[in-house]
């Protein structure tokens, strides 16, 4: 018997829940301001009663709704003819009744005062007249004057092309926005000359501070619509735009009409992968099922990603359904899902892009592809006096000699300043400052470069100097300084033995701690590890089609900067140098002369692991014609 009340009470509260949802405000915009006005619109998920706050403080502490005057549901232009009237009265019921059913919020706040700040808070009712939600408190500041518009021009709206599919288009509430104004024009579709037609006058638009009426130029002037009340439609409005002379107008009417249509959305990406911190370009087209392009299709696309990619979300807009090469920049290497929309949400197409680490390798396939003249490190193929790795390691493009990469500014208070570009990703070159009283004894500098602009494949480095920080820095004063970059490697033999924890005699270049057969010095050049025997995976000799027959050739990882040795001879073996290390890349058909002409070829590395930072995979090829060839890499440490 006792549990009987506890079951019932339980049944009670669940259907109530069901029963009464919570109505939820969203999308609420400020429009149609004015000096001494303000309209805010809203939709809610649920059949209420709407209602609005005015408070004159952020914190909504001071409220000031009883102050100033509010209209609900307010109508503009049918209401001339409401105190003549009747049946206009009815009409402007009947089309308030319509937004109350489409679930809209529409109010009018007038008596404010000029370039005064205002925040609005939209409510929802029950039928007893119960706040039951509110929605964000919105700011507004109202006009400081009103300017007149020589050029007066009105824009009507046909909605007539969704009546086939949402019906009744009347109570829509209709928002017009322009790039160059502070705030949107808001009209009710129906409020006009027709229930399908919804009026804006342009004289209402604000310039972009907020602070007068907007005064168009002469040309075109771009406009964006959108609406609440209906569901999302695929389709445009023709023409998205009016058209201005500069010469005095007063009230002429441009027609526009909400076009329908199912289009699709195509992406063409331009590589087959990105590197983390490289623009990734994708071309952007909007057809019709057919495949026809959508000529009209002037409308941005939305992008998304869960890693907000530089150029995600709202594209550019398309010009006659295109858009090419939108660059997208990823931060960190991966494999992200991207998803294009339109605006309404009613088409998507989603891609894969496999984002690569920034590293030499990665880099220099972005910008030079499967060429192999003029890509080494020590090239310069654009001739602007810095190496690819220059522009590597300080963000530039080797193929553009346009580049400024370090460069001197005005000193201001400064006696010396200098500037360079960072590639803010690549891990692999340390730049290092160093001040001069002349060009001859430079040493190391201890300011520490600042971040002077952040870009999304750069960043703009600054070092200042005073007078005395230089005298202080080179120990000698001088009537002139002097400073420079030096790009070093950020590892070198002793912290790579250090990060594989070789102390003592096992850190020695020459010793062999894991007994393989390889001292570390070999296992510092090729990227292995001198604590394991196991064998390097990242060594590949492979067979190569070339013509009717095939090339052996051998890939190995190589310290980035390796550049060929003077003592390289012409033909037969290849030799390069760097940090103390030379490599001998060479081939035999008989295994007792080593002397076959090798050649550097271009690298795919695509199915090789990934190599520590400061190396890079080089590829090297045999001659073609023996029956039998054999290829190897010798390591050499020179002597320091």
């Amino acid at each position: 018997m006792s549990t009987r009340p506890i079951i019932l009470a339980l049944a009670i509260v669940a259907f109530a829940a069901q029963a009464f949802a919570v109505p939820v405000l969203q999308h609420a915009q400020i429009g149609n301001v004015t000096s001494s006005s303000a309209c805010i619109c809203w939709d809610v998920t649920e059949a209420t009663t709407p209602a609005l706050q005015v408070f004159a403080d952020a914190a909504a502490s001071d409220d000031i709704t009883s102050q100033v005057r509010i209209e609900m549901l307010p109508l503009d232009h049918s209401r001339r003819e409401v105190s003549t009237s009747y049946a206009a009265r009815q009409n402007n019921r009947a089309l308030q009744t319509q937004m109350a059913a489409k679930r809209l919020g529409f109010a009018r706040v007038s008596g404010l005062a000029p370039h005064t700040q205002y925040f609005l808070r939209p409510l929802a009712l029950n039928a007893a007249g119960i706040q039951i939600a509110s929605g964000l408190l919105l700011p507004v500041t109202t006009a400081s004057t009103t300017a007149f518009v020589v050029e007066s021009r009105q824009l009507v709206v046909d909605m007539a092309a969704l009546i086939p599919t949402t019906g009744a288009v009347g109570g829509t509430l209709l928002v017009l926005s322009q790039a160059a104004s502070a705030y949107p024009l808001i009209a009710v579709v129906g409020d006009a000359a027709s229930p399908t037609l919804a009026y804006f006058d342009l004289s209402g638009l604000l310039n972009a501070a907020g602070e007068s009426t907007l005064l168009p130029a002469a040309g075109t002037l771009d406009l964006t619509l959108s609406w609440l009340g209906l569901p999302s439609r695929p389709g445009y409005f023709s023409p998205s735009s009016v058209t201005y002379t500069g010469a005095p107008q007063a009230a002429l009417a441009t027609q526009s009409s909400f076009v329908g249509e199912s289009f699709v959305l195509h992406v063409v990406v331009r590589d087959s992968y990105a590197v983390a911190g490289m623009p990734f370009y994708l071309d952007l087209s909007v057809t019709d099922v057919a495949g026809v392009p959508a000529t009209n299709f002037n409308s941005p696309l939305v992008i998304e990603c869960a890693t907000s990619p530089v150029g995600s979300g709202m594209t550019p807009p398309l010009v006659a359904g295109r858009l090419a090469a939108h660059p997208l920049i990823f931060a960190t290497p991966g494999l992200y899902t991207v998803t294009l929309r339109d605006l309404a949400a009613s088409t998507s197409v989603s891609l894969d892009v496999r984002v690569l680490p920034m590293n030499y390798q990665n880099w220099r396939a972005y910008h030079f592809g499967s060429t192999l003249a003029g890509s080494a490190p020590g090239d310069d193929p654009d001739h602007d006096g810095n190496s690819n790795l220059a522009e590597y390691v300080l963000g530039g493009d080797p193929n553009s000699s346009s580049d400024s990469l370090v460069s001197s500014a005005p000193p201001g208070a400064s006696a010396l300043r200098l500037r360079f570009n960072l590639n803010p990703l690549q891990t692999e070159y340390a730049v290092v400052v160093q001040v001069a009283p002349n060009l001859v004894a430079w040493s190391p500098s201890a300011k520490v470069p600042t971040l002077v602009e952040a870009h999304a494949d750069y960043n703009l480095m600054e070092v200042a100097w005073t007078q005395a920080e230089l005298q202080a820095e080179t120990g000698v004063v001088s009537p002139a300084y002097f400073a420079r970059l030096l790009l070093e490697p950020a590892t070198n033999y002793n912290s790579w033995a250090a990060a594989h924890g070789l102390v003592a005699a096992a850190a020695a270049p020459t010793a062999n701690p894991d007994f393989d057969g390889a001292p570390n010095f070999v296992e510092f050049a090729l990227d292995s590890d001198p604590a394991s025997g196991v064998a390097s995976v990242k060594i590949r000799h492979s067979l190569v089609p070339t013509g009717t027959t095939f090339a052996q050739v051998l890939t190995i990882p190589m310290r980035l900067g390796a550049m060929p040795s003077p003592v390289d001879p012409s033909g037969g073996e290849l030799m390069y140098d760097v940090e103390g290390i030379r490599y001998h890349i060479e081939a035999t058909a008989n295994l007792v002369n080593w002397g076959l002409d090798m050649q550097e070829v271009a690298v795919d590395a695509s199915s090789l692991p990934e190599l520590s930072a400061g190396y890079e995979y080089r590829s090297f090829r045999a001659p073609i014609g023996y029956a039998l060839e054999f290829l190897r890499v010798r390591i050499e440490l020179l002597a320091p």
